[in-house]
């Protein structure tokens, strides 16, 4: 027999151990028969060939096991019917999700059925085309790749055209080339293979319905999602016609086209649908069984897509810990986590930190394949992040190296290249060259609209970039034009409450009073502040979003417009630290030097009214750190001298300064009294206090009591001062 890294077979061999489960139900099967194996290995097989492996993996492969065992024993190692049980145990456990033990086992039966029939037998074509679709589950996909060419091509010589086995080998090469990014040559195959299935086992097959789900994969990778959404309906359909809604694949094809509605703006409806296929996939295949992975990093990208980013990044933890139990550290489902959850950390602030995963993921897919759609992806998030994080030459050398590369090999009207052009726009714009980045803007936004549709999420995205640009350039009324429309889009499509709508519609603020239209932005001001109210506080989009707000009440104030603004301000305030507050751990410290960093608007708030005073203690007490509260303080003294006399405002900025002089006096002190001389000759040198002490045992006693007594005044004044 021949043999591949070991003895493939030996924990099925007579001599090694039976797990309980075999145990147990072999012993089912035995009792059930009255004792006669031979009978009972006859009742396993009938049961395990009527079995829906795909829908019972962890049984199907008990029962296989229970088979292939008794065959073993036997001696029937190089029997036809034993290879063809051991091949029925593969698809088992390949079900059961432990798709890095098999591609041993499928290695071996192709070099068995290779020795036994020759190269151009039915089995062997199967199983080669077995092998290349384990290889590419596994994350060899490059290699994977000649071999399922050769099982198509011998699969159309051998069974002819339209027989079900070409066309399962077509579909397996067709996602080789998906994950290979090689989306146009797999289209043409994808879209024969699903009408082939189509006219000869009908729509609802389940091989249709698995030609189907590629075509409409391959689609989206095209940039036709509209197309690929139209044929995911018919495949969820399908599923849940033919096999029920409870069954896995169905769980997953539904998993599947959340994501991809969720990505046209059908957000809640979206979120809803993952909950549902993830619930499905844990209840029957477990945690940590590759399709319910598929479906929790689906539900990861919902949740964020409705603005959950903290929920989203918990469950990306999550799942990448278990991919990397599952597939182990260097799979590309693994590196695809990674990305995800550097996304999460990038959407709740943590820009730092996002940076060091995008690094890596990078790099890694560099290294593997440098041309593939995945390195494209890494390329554009690393080059943002940088851009985030003010590294703006880095960011541009990687944007730019995006795009060209998107251009060439996909071509300039895909969404992924228009995306690029888009993202080098706002890189030129944050570098504080607008002039540069707006004909990109206006050009990304103009191909988003035609290719997607005016009124399409995307479109969205770049019409707030082409504001953004436009406000830089003081053209505020294009700003204002691009801005609404966002507005409206993300409005209708996301709802008032999301962070994505709120980040817009205080922009869109911001700028009507830039163009001094005072009503048109109080008036969006109480709608955007009515979202913002009704929302659970937290994550940067809300912080920054809630920042710009109570920017604009303070200019509200005081233009004198209307005062009544101040408690809603003083209610948003509090908000804004609770925000920072429920922020867990890993988070809030970056949130915190974020809110300090931005305290300017909280002094223009505090100080519009003489009775604002009051919320200053509140956010000082928020803010941890000495660096920090001393750019509050500095701030505060900086508006000395700008209020009249009498004017509670004054009062606190007298207070605030003549507490910090105690301080220095107290702090000065302090020192004077701990001084011991270390490294000094106690006889010379200066006539300090400290010395006076040292050299006269009477004089020292004296200037202690007179220090203790001038330290015990300063301290009670400081004391009445704080309490004030």
């Amino acid at each position: 027999m021949t043999e591949i890294d070991g003895d493939v077979l030996v924990q099925w061999r007579p001599e090694s151990a039976v797990s309980a489960d075999e145990a147990a139900v072999w012993s089912q099967f035995l009792t059930a028969a009255g004792g006669n194996a031979y009978v009972a290995i006859a009742q396993a097989r009938a049961q395990a060939e009527s079995l829906d492996a795909e829908a019972e993996p962890y049984l199907a492969t008990t029962l296989w096991s229970i088979i292939v065992r008794r065959d073993l024993a036997a001696g029937q190692d190089g029997l036809a019917t034993t290879l063809l049980s051991i091949r029925e145990l593969a698809e088992a456990i390949r079900h059961g999700g432990d798709r890095r033990k098999i591609v041993p086992l499928y290695k071996w039966l192709h070099a068995q059925w290779l020795a036994l029939e020759g190269p151009d037998d039915a089995h062997s074509i199967m199983a080669l085309r077995d092998l290349a679709w384990t290889m590419n589950q596994s994350g060899d996909r490059v290699a994977a790749l000649p071999l399922a060419r050769d099982a198509e091509a011998k699969s159309r010589l051998v069974f002819g055209d339209k027989h079900c086995e070409r066309v399962r080998a077509m579909a397996y090469l067709v996602d080789i080339l998906d994950n290979l990014s090689k989306e146009k040559e797999a289209e043409q195959i994808a879209e024969e293979a699903w009408k082939i299935a189509k006219e000869e086992f009908g729509p609802l097959d389940r091989l249709t319905l698995e030609c189907a789900a590629a075509y409409g994969q391959i689609l989206v990778g095209l940039g036709r999602r509209i197309e690929g959404t139209a044929v995911g309906d018919v495949v969820l359909a399908g599923r849940r016609k033919t096999l029920g809604e409870d069954h896995p694949a169905t769980g997953l094809t539904m998993s599947v086209y959340a994501r991809r509605i969720g990505a046209e703006g059908r957000g809640i409806e979206a979120l809803d649908l993952a909950k549902r296929s993830y619930s499905i996939l844990q209840d029957k295949l477990g945690s940590d069984h590759p399709k319910t992975l598929t479906a929790l990093r689906n539900l990861a990208t919902c949740l964020s897509r409705v603005g959950d980013y903290t929920a989203a990044r918990d469950r990306r933890i999550q799942g990448l810990a278990a991919r990397i139990k599952t597939y182990g550290e260097n799979h590309p489902n693994t590196w695809s986590e990674r990305n995800d959850l550097a996304f999460s950390y990038r959407k709740l602030g943590n820009s730092e930190k996002a940076l060091l995963l995008y690094r890596e993921v990078y790099e890694r897919r560099k290294q593997s394949n440098p041309n593939s759609r995945s390195t494209e992806v890494s390329m554009n998030n690393l080059g943002f992040t940088l851009m985030d994080l003010g590294q703006y030459s880095e960011a541009l050398e990687l944007l730019e190296k995006c795009y060209q590369q998107r251009a060439l090999n996909r071509g300039e009207d895909r969404l992924a290249t228009v995306m690029s052009l888009k993202n080098l726009g706002v890189c030129y714009s944050r570098m504080g060259l607008p002039e540069k980045g707006l004909p990109l803007l206006q050009l990304a936004a103009q191909k988003r609209s035609s290719l997607r549709g005016e009124d399409h999420v995307s479109t969205a995205v770049a019409l707030h970039d082409l504001g953004k640009c436009y406000s830089s350039l003081s053209r505020y009324e294009e700003a204002s034009e691009s801005f609404a429309r966002c507005q409206r889009i993300r409005k209708e499509k996301f709802g008032k409450a999301h962070p994505s709508t709120i980040s817009v519609e205080v922009d869109l603020i911001k700028t009507y009073l830039q163009l001094g239209q005072l009503d048109d932005s109080t008036a969006l001001l109480k709608v955007t502040l009515a979202s913002i109210t009704s929302t659970m506080p937290g994550g940067l989009t809300w912080l920054r979003a809630t920042k710009v707000v109570l920017e604009v009440v303070a200019s509200v104030i005081v233009s004198g417009k209307s005062v009544e603004w101040r408690d809603t301000a003083r209610t948003l305030s509090a908000k804004y630290i609770e925000a920072i507050d429920l922020t867990d751990p890993e988070e809030s410290g970056h949130l915190r030097r974020y809110f300090a960093s931005y305290h300017s608007a909280w002094m223009s708030l505090c100080f519009a009214a003489p009775d604002g005073v009051s919320e200053i203690p509140r956010i000082l007490a928020a803010i941890q750190g000495r660096e920090m509260a001393a750019m509050v303080l500095a701030d505060i003294e900086a508006r000395a001298g700008a209020f009249p006399e009498g004017d509670p405002r004054q009062r606190y900025l007298d207070t605030v300064q003549e507490l910090r002089r105690l301080r220095m006096m107290l702090r000065a002190q302090e020192n004077r009294s701990d001084e011991d001389g270390s490294g000094e000759d106690p006889e010379t040198g200066g006539e300090d206090g400290s010395r006076l002490i040292r050299k006269d045992p009477v004089a020292s006693a004296a200037a202690a009591k007179n220090l203790a007594k001038s330290r015990a005044v300063l301290l009670s004044r400081h004391s009445e001062l704080i309490h004030q």
